[in-house]
């Protein structure tokens, strides 16, 4: 779309200074680009989901104070103003990564799309093209932020040769790639916690839910609950890893499946979900095959936000922080050791549903 290129122009201006201040009138932009006020309107809306400019509606565009030239951190989360409710955990992370760039006079940059990227999967052709544009700003960029949705294959292929040495964070994910040591990861104090409650309820089938399983994410939230199952007696046979769990109307094969396997199971079966809004979905899912969250089986989800304890019934989850996440991702970018990993605090909140 033209209106990219307009928004990669006016990004490059201001980081090098040309623009300053007030963003120039829609007028004098749609005569210099020869677009239309409309074409103007996005690329206004595009600089102010970067993170670049603020105002409109009745105010001037102005660009943000806090923006320093050679104090930049392009951070691949899901921008703040694509964050919707159901989407509150991306926003804590957002605002912690924001949080402690201002204290450290920094500026965020999160790249737009409107597909979403690093939600469910991470998209080859943003990110290809994310490199490409962000080229211009790369003597003002300090680091990168990953989130978990990267792959090592997409680190490996875009975002570590565009870093070229400059430091990268995973956050909310951990990897052994030799060139990348910098990681903010959840402590697996929650799933032991919640293992071990539900190996003394004698709970003995189990179906664990993640959003992707072929992923090369290491010691997801599911493996770990499948790690501390199997070390308390619980045979693989009983363990059954379901991939791909969302919420779209294309899940209905995947959750027809989980409810055969609730009403097959001789026993009590629990069911773990990594996020808590597709615990929400699940829930919803089985009641419509005739199954409730507490009573035919039990539930539970990772990250504990607020989808889970406003769900009919509460849904029991693994707290984490993602304001904290955001924090110490930052921190541990602008750290001198060159490895290094970090460990956040999980806790298991218990509702209707254990």
């Amino acid at each position: 779309m033209k209106y990219k290129k307009i928004v990669s122009q006016i990004r490059k201006e201001i980081m090098t200074g040309e623009l300053t201040g007030t963003m120039p009138s829609m007028r004098s932009l749609t005569e210099r680009f020869q677009v239309s006020h409309l074409t103007i309107l996005h690329v206004f809306r595009e600089l102010c989901t970067e993170g670049l400019i603020i105002g409109g509606i009745k105010k001037n565009y102005v660009i943000r104070d806090v923006v320093r030239r050679d104090n930049l951190i392009l951070c691949l989360l899901r921008p703040p103003k694509e964050i919707n409710f159901q989407d509150n955990f991306a926003a804590e992370m957002c605002t912690g990564v924001i949080r402690s760039a201002e204290t450290n006079h920094m500026n965020v940059l999160f790249p737009h799309q409107n597909a979403g990227v690093l939600y469910h999967t991470s998209d080859d052709a943003f990110l290809q093209q994310m490199c490409a544009e962000m080229r211009p700003l790369f003597p003002y960029i300090r680091g990168i932020i990953a989130a978990a949705s990267i792959t090592d294959e997409q680190l490996t292929q875009y975002i570590l040769p565009f870093a070229d040495g400059k430091p990268v964070v995973l956050l909310n994910r951990d990897s052994d790639m030799e060139n990348i040591g910098k990681t903010v990861f959840p402590t697996e104090q929650g799933c032991r916690e919640l293992a071990e409650l539900i190996l003394r309820q004698h709970c003995k089938y189990f179906v664990l839910c993640q959003t992707n399983l072929t992923t090369d994410r290491r010691n997801d939230h599911t493996r770990l609950m499948k790690k501390f199952l199997t070390g308390g007696g619980i045979p693989d046979s009983q363990i059954v890893l379901m991939e791909g769990i969302g919420r779209d109307a294309d899940d209905a094969v995947r959750f027809k499946r989980i409810a055969e396997e609730i009403k097959s199971a001789p026993g009590e079966t629990l069911v773990f979900v990594s996020a808590s809004t597709m615990a929400c979905c699940t829930a919803n899912a089985l009641k419509a095959a005739g199954l409730t969250a507490g009573k035919d089986y039990k539930l539970c989800s990772f990250d504990g936000k607020i989808s889970a304890e406003m769900h009919d019934p509460k849904i029991t989850s693994i707290q984490i922080s993602g304001d904290e996440l955001g924090q110490k991702a930052v921190e541990l970018l602008l750290s001198e050791n060159p490895r290094r990993r970090v460990y956040v605090n999980s806790k298991l909140l218990l509702r209707d549903t254990l």
